[in-house]
């Protein structure tokens, strides 16, 4: 079992977008970070935050030197939210919303509804990957106001901007928007905007490095590359840019996996499961059937105890791990009778009888090791350049 990493709602990334919020006077309704605060305080012309997809500090220990120009300008590290995934994360950024107040869980969720297991960022149906309509059912269930509406709320003067890949979509908001698909176009269009008159907020997604490591490995060649070339257009972006502070983190980290359990052909589990899990592969909700919970609890623990911290759903709420605040209504719906959450080196799948195969990727992310929750709150001012 590795170290466990609990979510800190004092000091996560849910944090940061609060402070985000106060830097432009916008009503922010958890903790900020004090010492953000103040780094922001300074009134550059442009704030940038960059948020580079599965850059935890596990993968930036492992894949750059010391001295390089991301790692020497971390200044804190922080939590991510849990489950440590993009759909709760990057909602949380977006939103400044713990995952109990805007309800995406995970990416895959059971709306009952929809009467299936939808994935939250395409709108399809897990098992069969057919669509369930032209409306989102996360969007129209589960609405949210952007950072970017409050902020032109509270500050009409500031132009705001987000940046992010083509597939990629937010609800509506007042933002202007720049699509790319790589590190490299996104640096390139962030500092356009940095050229440009006027104050800006530049919110900049890039899901780059996350792809390369679920197909590859946490500290592959190929990880280690596209890491180094991160480090070097962020340094590049920096220096090119004037009166800009820069914030650079990531919505999780990711571990390496060692096995998959296939849940269906595990059949003392299996025959407790009301339906396939859900949320996550790393942080699993189970549904038992009825007068079976006690027994399900029983052989999952004395199967994968070592590997997973099994927390029946009332612990889950009482421990507030899915964040403070008001719950959403919909989040009680989505968690089962327990919340499988994975500490160890292992994931779960399940396959149904009508659905592909699903994806065995080396690294995974969800859980609560250190490696998949813990980010870093990296810093960059861009001196003034008078005229």
């Amino acid at each position: 079992m590795e170290h466990i990493i609990f979510p800190d709602y004092e000091r996560s990334i849910l944090n940061m977008a609060s402070s985000i919020l106060r830097r432009y006077g916008a009503a922010a309704g958890h903790p900020t970070l004090p010492a953000l605060d103040a780094l922001l305080s300074t009134g550059h012309k442009n704030t940038v935050l960059m948020i580079f997809d599965g850059m935890g500090m596990d993968a930036l220990e492992r894949n750059l030197p010391p001295d390089a120009f991301l790692r020497r300008n971390i200044r804190q590290t922080l939590t991510s939210v849990f489950p440590s995934t993009t759909a709760a994360a990057m909602t949380s950024y977006y939103s400044a919303l713990s995952p109990s107040e805007h309800g995406w869980l995970g990416w895959t969720l059971h709306f009952k509804e929809y009467g299936g297991i939808l994935e939250t960022y395409t709108n399809r149906f897990d098992s069969t990957k057919q669509s369930a309509g032209e409306r989102s059912a996360a969007y129209d269930l589960m609405p949210y106001a952007t950072i970017f509406e409050r902020i032109h709320d509270a500050a009409k003067d500031v132009s705001l901007h987000f940046v992010a890949p083509k597939g990629i979509g937010l609800p509506d908001h007042p933002a202007q928007e720049t699509r790319c698909d790589t590190a490299d176009a996104m640096c390139a269009a962030i500092a356009e905007l940095c050229a440009q008159e006027g104050e800006k907020l530049v919110l900049a997604y890039c899901p780059e490095l996350d792809h390369i490591m679920h197909a590859t490995g946490c500290a592959s060649e190929e990880t280690r590359a596209t890491l180094a070339r991160i480090n070097c257009c962020a340094e590049a972006l920096c220096a090119a840019c004037s009166d800009t502070f820069f914030l650079i983190s990531a919505d999780h980290g990711l571990a390496d996996m060692a096995e998959y359990i296939q849940l269906q052909d595990v059949p003392q589990i299996d025959e407790c499961l009301l339906m396939p899990p859900s949320i996550e592969s790393r942080a699993a909700s189970l549904f038992a059937k009825p007068g079976m919970r006690d027994m399900l609890e029983e052989r999952f623990e004395a199967l994968y105890g070592d590997q997973f911290l099994l927390l029946p759903r009332e612990e889950v709420f009482a421990r507030g791990l899915f964040g403070p605040g008001t719950p959403n209504g919909k989040a009680g719906d989505f968690l089962g009778d327990f919340l499988a959450c994975a500490t160890g080196d292992i994931a779960i799948r399940y396959r149904t009888r009508n659905g592909a195969a699903p994806n065995l990727w080396k690294g995974q992310h969800g859980g609560l090791t250190a490696a998949e929750m813990v980010v870093p709150l990296i810093a960059v001012t861009a001196t003034v350049i008078e005229d």
